[in-house]
C-alpha cells in the first residue's frame, strides 16, 4: 500500500514544511517507487508511492489541479464507469486513479463517495472552500488514521507519522492495548494512542477552521432482497457479480498472486482468477504454514 500524509493548521497560522517532510519520511517504507510533498501556508500533503496498477506509472502525487490538491492510496474498481461519466483529455491508460478522484470531487463535491467503488483512502484540499475532505473505502481495506484538535488536523496511513508532529500528544491507550491482548477488536475508531483515531470504513469527513463533520456514506441494507425467476437465474447472477469482483482486482502493474488457504472462499477466487488471466500469465499463490500446527 502507498502512504498518505496531511497536516492542516486549523488556527490559520503558518505550517512549517519540515513538519510535513518529517511525517512523510516516517512512513518511507511505503514509498519504494517515489515520494512527494506539497505545502501551502496552512497545509501540507505528503505521499509515498507503491505502484500497484499500470496507471500508477503516471502518478504524480501530491497532485495539484487548479484549486484542488490530493493524496490518495486508492485502487478504483469502477474506473471504466467513472471514465465515461467524467471529462478527461488524456488517454485512459495514462489516467491514474488519483486524477479520477479529483475529477469526481470536482463534479459531485463531497457526494463523490456515492459514485466510487474500490479500496481507497484519500485526502483532498479544497483551496476555494478552505477545507479538507477525506474518505475511506466501504470495508476499510485502506488504513486511515487522524488527529483532530482545536488548532490542528493531521491524517496519515500510520499513527507514527501523526505522532511525529510535535504538538500531537503521544499518550498510549492502555484500554485499547488490553482489548487487543484479549482478542477484542470491536472498536472501529480507537487506536493504540489516545489522541489518534481511525476513520471507520464507509465514512467521510470534512474539516475546516470553523468546524468538522463526519458521516457514513454507505451501509449494508438487510431489508434489500433480490428476486429472480429460478435457481439457475440466481446462479448466473452470482457468477456475474463474482467474476466482476475478481476481474476488477486483476488490474496490476506486477505479477498477480492470491492468498490460498485451501478453503472454499480462497480456492474459488484462485480458480476464477486463473480462468480470467491470459494463459501465458502465471498466477502465484501464497499459503500460511505453521510449524506448530502442520495440519
Amino acid at each position: 500500500m502507498s502512504g498518505i500524509v496531511c497536516v492542516f493548521d486549523r488556527d490559520q497560522g503558518t505550517l512549517a514544511r519540515e513538519t510535513v517532510t518529517t511525517a512523510t519520511e516516517t512512513i518511507s517504507h511505503r514509498g519504494p517507487d517515489g515520494s512527494g510533498i506539497w505545502t501551502d501556508d496552512r497545509i501540507g500533503l505528503g505521499y509515498q508511492q507503491l505502484q500497484s496498477t499500470p496507471e500508477a506509472a503516471y502518478e504524480d502525487q501530491p497532485e495539484c489541479d487548479d484549486e484542488l490538491v490530493i493524496v490518495s492510496d486508492a485502487r478504483l474498481d469502477n474506473r471504466d464507469e467513472l471514465l465515461r461519466s467524467l471529462t478527461f483529455t488524456e488517454p485512459p491508460n495514462r489516467i491514474p486513479d488519483s486524477h479520477i478522484l479529483v475529477e469526481a470531487y470536482r463534479e459531485w463535491g463531497t457526494d463523490c463517495v456515492d459514485h466510487i467503488l474500490g479500496s481507497f483512502s484519500f485526502v483532498i484540499w479544497d483551496a476555494d472552500e478552505k477545507s479538507v475532505f477525506c474518505a475511506r473505502d466501504h470495508f476499510g481495506v485502506k488504513p486511515f488514521y487522524y488527529y483532530l484538535g482545536d488548532d490542528l488536523f493531521a491524517v496519515a496511513s500510520e499513527p507514527k507519522a501523526i505522532l511525529s508532529v510535535p504538538t500531537v500528544p503521544t499518550n498510549v491507550d492502555d484500554l485499547m492495548i488490553g482489548d487487543f491482548l484479549m482478542h477484542r477488536f470491536e472498536g472501529k475508531t480507537r487506536s493504540f494512542f489516545e489522541s489518534v483515531k481511525r476513520l471507520p470504513p464507509a465514512h467521510a469527513m470534512s474539516v475546516s477552521s470553523t468546524g468538522e463533520q463526519t458521516w457514513q456514506f454507505w451501509d449494508l441494507d438487510p431489508t434489500r432482497t433480490v428476486r429472480l425467476d429460478s435457481d439457475a437465474a440466481y446462479e448466473r447472477r452470482f457468477r456475474e457479480l463474482f467474476e466482476q469482483a475478481v476481474e476488477s482486482r486483476l488490474r496490476a502493474a506486477t505479477p498477480i498472486g492470491t492468498s490460498l488457504s485451501g478453503g472454499m472462499d480462497s480456492s474459488s477466487v484462485t480458480v476464477l482468477a486463473r480462468n480470467l488471466l491470459p494463459r501465458h500469465e502465471t498466477l502465484h499463490t501464497f499459503s500460511n504454514v505453521y510449524d506448530e500446527a502442520p495440519s
